[in-house]
Order: structure tokens, then C-alpha cells, then sequence
């Protein structure tokens, strides 16, 4: 099965499964291209079929959880005087009071009202241009009642550090540009979460994209030059997350300056989040994905081999292309397609590069990838994975082909001779990147090597690396050009 219909194949999977436990949902590619490459390196010896779907089955499921996680003020007055420590609200300021205490009036949307004192953390928000807490919708969690609350016959939670202001657009829009003005302030789209329900790393994961110093419409919001940004949230703040909602945009105060760029959340850090409908690009009907092979390689577009064609791909910014070479097999999320060429695609804000060739998993994945018979049946376009009995290796570099990168790094091809278990023999390209045993030993044996008319010759013997049989990643392309990306034990 190629990696299309994979995901094709999960969709239809998950949504019969979850609508089966009575919740009916749509779920986006995208979402299933992410977490299948997460379940593919947890995961680096190889995962069944049962598994694969198992695993996203529960992380939709805590997904859609996780959407629906706000608890209502009438199940508080019905309860005990103890909030379950989990509990989260999201409630509308209407208004708010200094004396005794800072303290925030709110409501929910059938009007009951509660008090929450507020977290000395957040009185940065009672002054320009952070002056927004009337009339927001703030969310806050791990807050316990005041002890005597039912005396006062009126909900009154104490202060706590899990507290998010949210804005609807315009009013976001507006405070982002004038936060962006005096540089000092960081704003980002909230890319991505990487959520672990069991807490066992302790540590929580956000994904950002930052945006412009300055933008002119709200359409182009985005740094494309910049690449994505990791904040971590662990310790106290390790579920604070739970909070954020991906496709939403974060604006953080004084992150440029007084954090210094962190990636770690702080004690004494506040963010304030947006509110917008269909924001984000899971919900952007002009954002498509696409897999296939690379074909060639430009400054800014590369060709991709794909299941319907060739197809282009024109990019903005060459960061996106580092490491990419030709014959790897690629999955380019959030594209734009060119809307007069169902061929041609560019890059958005979105976008990113994830190679399938370069992950354990796929070799080993009788359900991802197609297992060829013996290399006679090899023919362009040809992709999928052969068991091979490589004992022997006759290497041939051109010295032509060795190009300096900005790194310093070195890009190699060479032709390698090899033989499968019917003992056919094949003569293909592998770059050394496809294997971290082959990458060593091609790199030391070019640095001591003797030239010889233009070509380094060298006959390697990988008995003692792999004593048994291996899989061979294969592709065949257009031009009857054979590309191994990589060896794996069987």
C-alpha cells in the first residue's frame, strides 16, 4: 500500500471507528500525516497494522476530549465545595475590581456568574496596550474555591497561574499590530501540540510559527524565513497546553526582551491567545498535501515523481530543502495549488517536508510499502523495498560529483553493485545519508582513498555489519536511474 491511500485508508477507518462510539466527526489528512510520522519514530522497528490504528484512535479520541474540556458553573454549585483540581472554564470578563484583591466578575453563556482573583503574574494585563480583560473570554484551570465561598452565597476561585485571556479577531488583530510596533513583544501561530496524557516525559511541547514585526493584512501574517519554534512547558506549567488550541495565534509580552527569546515556559510569563473561527490551516480548503519521489532539484522548486504524475513544487525560502535529495520519497504538507495548473503547487506558511525514506519504519511495514519480488522486475517508477544479500559492496565515486555546501558538509552519489537472494545483481545510487553504518565507512574510505583517472574506487565488505539478509529501499526513475536510500536489518 503507498502512503496515500495509507492515509486515505485511516481516515475512513477512524471516522467509521469514533462515529461507532457515538461521536461523529471530520478528520483532517494533515492531522493523520503528523501523528503517523510520531507513531512511525516512537516506533523505529516496525508497527502493525492493529497498532497503527489503535494508537490515532486514542489520540483522536483525547483530542476530541480535550475540545469539549470545560466544565460549567452549575456543575460546580452541584458539587462539592472542592473543584477537581482538572477542572477548566472559559467564561466571559464583564467587568473587574482592585480593592481588596484584584478580582475578575464573570459569567458563563447562561449567566451564572463566579469571582476569580487574579494571579499577581497577570496585572500586566490591567495596563496599555495589555488592557483587554473586559469583555474577553479568559480560560483558567487549577483554581480551588475560596473555602467560605457559600457564606457570600457567590462562586469566588482563588488565584492561579493557569490563566488565558482570549480576543476574537478584530480586537486581536488590532492589539497584535500594536504589540508587534514596539518589538518587544513576540506573536506566534500555534503550529502543532505535542500533548503526553500520561506525563511521562514531564515535559509538554508547542509548535510556533512566528509572525511578522509587520504585517499589512491579516492574510499575510506569517515569517516564512524564519523556521517553526519549540516552547516547552514542564514542571508546574507542564499542562498548560491543554489550554491552547491549535490554528490560533499567541501573542506573548515582553518575549523578544525581558525572556530573552526563551524556550521554556517561566513562572511569571503570560500569553494571550485569539479566538477565531476557521483560523489555522486545518480548516483552509485551499491547503492540499502531496507524496512522491524527488525527481530533481532546483534553487526553487523541486520535481516530484507522484502516484498521478509529475508535479512541481516552487519554494519561497531554500530551508525547506536542506537535506532533500533526488530519489527520496517526501510528503509536502499544506501546499497551495496553482490554480491554473493542477501540476504546480507552492509552499504556504504551512508547509513542511517529512521524509518517508529516511524512517526505519516504512522497510519494515508490511502494510506501507510494496515488497518487490527481484531486481528483473525493476522498471521506472518502480518503488518499494527488496531483501537483498549485500556481503559485498564495489563502490565507484566520480570525484565530480562531490559538492561543498554552506555547512561544509559533503553531498555524495556513487554507484554501488550489489546482490538480492536470487543473486541478480544491481548497479544503483546511495547516498550516504541513507545509512548510518554506510555513511561511515564511504566517508573515511573517501578521505583515505588514492584517485585514480577521476573515479575513487573501493570494494567494501559488510559481512560483519550485516551478517544476514537486508532490506533494500528501492526507486526506479524516469530515467531508469536506480536510488537506494537505505539498508535495514531484516
Amino acid at each position: 500500500m503507498d502512503f496515500e491511500n495509507l492515509i486515505k485508508e485511516i481516515q475512513q477507518k477512524l471516522e467509521k471507528n469514533i462515529v461507532n462510539h457515538g461521536n461523529s466527526v471530520s478528520i483532517e489528512e494533515s492531522w493523520i500525516i503528523n501523528n503517523v510520522f510520531r507513531l512511525f519514530e516512537e516506533y523505529p522497528s516496525g508497527i502493525t497494522w492493529a497498532i497503527l490504528l489503535n494508537e490515532l484512535e486514542l489520540t483522536c479520541t483525547e483530542r476530541l476530549y480535550h475540545e469539549d474540556r470545560f466544565s460549567t458553573l452549575e456543575s460546580v454549585k452541584d458539587s462539592e465545595s472542592d473543584v477537581q483540581f482538572e477542572n477548566s472554564f472559559e467564561l466571559e470578563c464583564i467587568d473587574y475590581y482592585y480593592h481588596p484583591l484584584p478580582t475578575l466578575q464573570l459569567k458563563d453563556r447562561r449567566q451564572n456568574t463566579c469571582d476569580l482573583m487574579l494571579h499577581s503574574s497577570y496585572y500586566l494585563l490591567f495596563h496599555s496596550p495589555f488592557d483587554i480583560l473586559k469583555h474577553s473570554f479568559v480560560r483558567f484551570s487549577r483554581a480551588n474555591l475560596y473555602p467560605k465561598w457559600f457564606l457570600k452565597k457567590k462562586l469566588q476561585f482563588l488565584p492561579t497561574t493557569y490563566f488565558l485571556p482570549t480576543l476574537g479577531a478584530d480586537t486581536f488583530f488590532s492589539l497584535m499590530r500594536a504589540a508587534l510596533e514596539t518589538k518587544d513583544h513576540g506573536a506566534f501561530l500555534i503550529l502543532n501540540k505535542s500533548l503526553d496524557e500520561q506525563n511521562r516525559t514531564g515535559v509538554q511541547s508547542i509548535f510556533l510559527r512566528p509572525v511578522k514585526a509587520s504585517f499589512e493584512t491579516n492574510k499575510d501574517l506569517l515569517d516564512d524565513s524564519s523556521d517553526p519554534i519549540i516552547l516547552e512547558f514542564s514542571g508546574n506549567f507542564v499542562d498548560f497546553p491543554n489550554m491552547l488550541d491549535c490554528g490560533q495565534y499567541l501573542i506573548v509580552p515582553y518575549w523578544n526582551t525581558f525572556w530573552e527569546k526563551t524556550t521554556q515556559w517561566q513562572e511569571g510569563m503570560i500569553a494571550i491567545m485569539s479566538s477565531i473561527e476557521n483560523s489555522g490551516q486545518s480548516n483552509n480548503d485551499e491547503h492540499v498535501w502531496i507524496t512522491g519521489r524527488v525527481v530533481s532539484i532546483s534553487p526553487d522548486i523541486i520535481s516530484l515523481d507522484c502516484s498521478n504524475g509529475l508535479k512541481e513544487v516552487k519554494f519561497t525560502t531554500e530551508k525547506l530543502l536542506h537535506n532533500i535529495v533526488p530519489g527520496e520519497q517526501i510528503v509536502a504538507t499544506s501546499l497551495k495549488q496553482d490554480p491554473d495548473s493542477k501540476e504546480k503547487y507552492t509552499v504556504s506558511s504551512y508547509t513542511n517536508l517529512l521524509s518517508i525514506s529516511q524512517l526505519n519504519c516504512p522497510l519494515n511495514s508490511n502494510f506501507l510499502r510494496n515488497d518487490l519480488k527481484r531486481f528483473k522486475n525493476l522498471r521506472p517508477h518502480t518503488q518499494g523495498h527488496i531483501k537483498v544479500l549485500p556481503l559485498q559492496l564495489d563502490v565507484f565515486l566520480n570525484s565530480s560529483s562531490i559538492v561543498e555546501s554552506t555547512s561544509n558538509d559533503r553531498h555524495l552519489s556513487f554507484q554501488i553493485l550489489l546482490r538480492d537472494q536470487f543473486n541478480d545483481k544491481i548497479s544503483a545510487s546511495l547516498h550516504p545519508r541513507g545509512t548510518e553504518y554506510q555513511q561511515t565507512d564511504v566517508v573515511c574510505f573517501l578521505n583515505s582513498s588514492e584517485q585514480d583517472n577521476g573515479q575513487h574506487i573501493r570494494t567494501i565488505n559488510l559481512a560483519d555489519l550485516y551478517p544476514s539478509e537486508v532490506w533494500c529501499d528501492v526507486y526506479v526513475s524516469h530515467d531508469n536511474i536506480i536510488s537506494i536510500q537505505k539498508l535495514s536489518f531484516v
